[in-house]
């Protein structure tokens, strides 16, 4: 049986050289490519009823959460840089998202007359995707134990 060879991956640095980056001195080494998911959540409290719940049913009656949202990009980490993208361009990126949703009633907010959590995630991933083209799945949890996770576009299935 073969062994792939590590290859040394290098790390951007403050350094002024040509690239901007440098080469580590023997830190990491894995084999090249390497594909990586990375996640970045946020939490935003908010208020909703669901009205296409059967009447009676509690979820047809305003009540609140505690949300958390997960997004997920994944794509081919950049040997050069180390890294698939920063943690602070996600951030940047949900932050317009969660000013909209914090502390609202997401039933007043447009697109979301019905907002169950799978609504919720299919309106956040219209929103992210445009801008976070490796965006690969938003997961909403509505509380700590229901959640939905949202791959994008629902594809056929061959039978």
């Amino acid at each position: 049986m073969s062994v792939a060879q590590p290859l040394e991956l290098s790390f951007c640095s403050v350094s002024t050289t040509d690239t901007g980056c440098r080469k580590a001195a023997s830190f990491f080494y894995y084999p090249l490519p390497m594909h990586v998911r990375l996640a970045k959540s946020f939490t935003f409290e908010a208020a909703h009823f669901l009205p296409c719940f059967p009447d009676g049913h509690k979820c047809r009656r305003m009540h609140g959460h505690s949300f958390k949202v997960e997004i997920i990009v994944e794509g081919t980490l950049d040997p050069v840089k180390g890294y698939l993208v920063d943690y602070g361009d996600l951030k940047r990126a949900l932050s317009p998202l969660h000013d909209a949703l914090d502390h609202r009633c997401l039933n007043e907010i447009e697109g979301l007359s019905n907002p169950t959590s799978e609504m919720l995630a299919a309106w956040i991933w219209q929103r992210l995707k445009p801008t976070l083209p490796m965006l690969s799945e938003v997961v909403v949890c509505e509380t700590c134990t229901s959640r939905c996770e949202f791959r994008g576009e629902a594809r056929a299935r061959s039978t």
